[in-house]
């Protein structure tokens, strides 16, 4: 009965759907180019024209060495591959949407002279982050907030749903995944009674993230209730690399005074009411001052190319706490995605940053390593400088092949020197770093290609504040649960560490 469900889910409709598209495409090419001389000679120009392409696009060299490879495995299909999957473009309408939304970003969000000299001061000799996330991230930093780090579910939604009860102007919600179950069960009636009590009440989900867990109609329900609902990225049984882009971002709002951001999503097992793969790891971040309104742009930003235009005056949105110059530590909470808008990989950037700057510890947790070789080699050689690099992973995978392919990453960082933890308990899907004691990240971005290049994600980048030192707590207590992978422990068998090897080929295209 389940496979049957299975089989005729939206999920696989939609994926049989493309692979016929696929497969019709690649037939008609081929036979074309076997039944007509000047055909075969036409693909085979094509073929040149795209190695040219290839070898002058600004990307990754993993990407490029993927789509030759493959290309010349498969002259016509990959050619279709090429055209549908390797070049796609946030859709016009959209981008349009995200361009409006710049503009009103400017009038709310930006810092005067004086408050920017404070938080370079404040930052040292970190100020590159701040002006690296303003011009890539189109976004500015904060003093004096008031952060609380969680390092489990259960806390984190206990305090989310209490400010959630608290609300009384708007919230809004954006998460990868919704599911049914003993927290969407808390969280939606209080919902509906703070849309009877007037509270504006915004959600936005991703559609893949929902694949199986949400009814197509789910935002048709809650529009009826009274609830503001949207869906990223519609996915459709059309052939497009446009899908591969999603909303991975974790955002909470509240009234414009409080934000949640890391790596939970709305669903049991993040509060650690369901152990599918083991204990549960994760991590959050609450903050509350002037760095909320980062992360309410953020959400209005998705939010608005997800449906009709929004001409809503934006203003209530963005009034909330004055900012300090001179209280606190920086917080930068800030946003990435593809193409266009973001002109460059800002979760790269920002990521290879902190890696750089490290000189005496670096410490990560990430669910999946699956790196381009700029981070690799940038991680290799923090280590080599005398740096204490430790990343934690996961022990019990939920998804076996993406393990098998973030363990055939362990080999070289292992010969550099870096220092691998494989989270004993169970099952890590914490998305942090911190670096020296003094500057560090929570998030929702995954050291993988799909969260670096393809997602939308979103984060804070924190530096010189006292919650750092939870962070790093945090860490030693995972080290102490966690067992280290090193040189002569770590067994990988030829065949495995060969398939992991060819899989992570195509890592770039997911």
């Amino acid at each position: 009965m389940k496979l049957l469900k299975l089989f005729f889910s939206r999920g696989m409709i939609v994926a049989l759907a493309v692979i016929l598209q696929a497969a019709v495409l690649a037939a008609l090419m081929l036979a074309s180019s076997l039944f007509s001389f000047w055909t075969a000679i036409f693909f085979v120009l094509f073929d040149i024209f795209i190695f040219f392409h290839m070898i002058n696009k600004d990307s990754d060299p993993s990407f490029k060495l993927l789509w030759m490879f493959l290309i010349v495995l498969l002259p016509v299909f990959g050619n279709v591959l090429y055209i549908f999957l390797a070049n796609p473009k946030i859709h016009r309408r959209e981008n349009e949407a995200l361009a409006r939304m710049e503009k009103k970003r400017e009038a709310y969000l930006s810092s005067d002279p004086s408050y920017q000299r404070a938080m370079e001061e404040r930052l040292g000799k970190y100020s590159g982050v701040e002006h690296l996330l303003s011009t890539t991230a189109y976004s500015h930093g904060h003093l004096g907030n008031r952060l609380t780090y969680y390092g489990d579910g259960a806390s984190f939604f206990r305090d989310l749903i209490e400010s959630v009860r608290e609300a009384h102007s708007f919230i809004f919600l954006e998460f990868f995944i919704i599911k049914r179950g003993k927290v969407w069960d808390e969280l939606y009636p209080l919902l509906l009674q703070k849309v009877s009590e007037g509270v504006e009440v915004r959600i936005l989900y991703d559609d893949v993230g929902t694949l199986g867990e949400l009814e197509g109609s789910f935002c048709r329900k809650m529009e009826k209730k009274g609830i503001c609902c949207r869906k990223f990225n519609p996915v459709r049984p059309i052939l497009s690399g446009i899908y591969n882009y999603r909303d991975h971002r974790k955002i909470a709002v509240i009234d414009g005074r409080v934000a949640y951001t890391g790596g939970m999503n709305l669903a049991d097992e993040y509060a650690g009411l369901y152990e599918p793969y083991g204990k549960w790891k994760d991590s959050a971040l609450r903050i509350r001052g002037s760095a909320v309104s980062n992360f309410t742009f953020l959400f209005l930003q998705l939010f608005g190319i997800c449906g009709p235009a929004d001409e809503l005056n934006y203003t209530p949105y963005f009034d909330s706490f004055p900012k300090e110059a001179t209280a606190g530590g920086y917080v930068h909470p800030f946003g990435t995605g593809p193409e266009p808008f973001y002109g460059t990989s800002v979760a790269e950037n920002t990521f290879l940053s902190l890696i750089n700057s490290a000189e005496r510890y670096l410490y990560i947790t990430t669910p999946y390593l699956i790196m381009n070789y700029t981070v690799e080699t940038a991680l290799r050689n923090a280590a080599y400088r005398g740096v204490d690099v430790r990343i934690v992973t996961p022990h019990i995978p939920d998804k076996k092949i993406v393990f098998q392919m973030t363990r055939a990453s362990y080999r070289p960082l292992l010969d550099a020197g870096v220092r691998i933890f494989e989270y004993s308990p169970g099952f890590i899907h914490a998305k942090q770093v911190i670096v020296d004691g003094e500057i560090g990240f929570v998030g929702s971005i995954n050291l993988d290609f799909r969260s670096l290049s393809h997602h939308f994600e979103c984060g804070a980048l924190i530096c010189r504040d006292p919650v750092l030192e939870s962070i790093r707590r945090d860490f030693d207590g995972l080290f102490e649960v966690s067992a280290e992978v090193t040189r002569e422990n770590f067994r990988m068998n030829r065949f495995g560490y060969l398939i992991s090897r060819v899989l992570g080929l195509f890592a770039p295209l997911f």
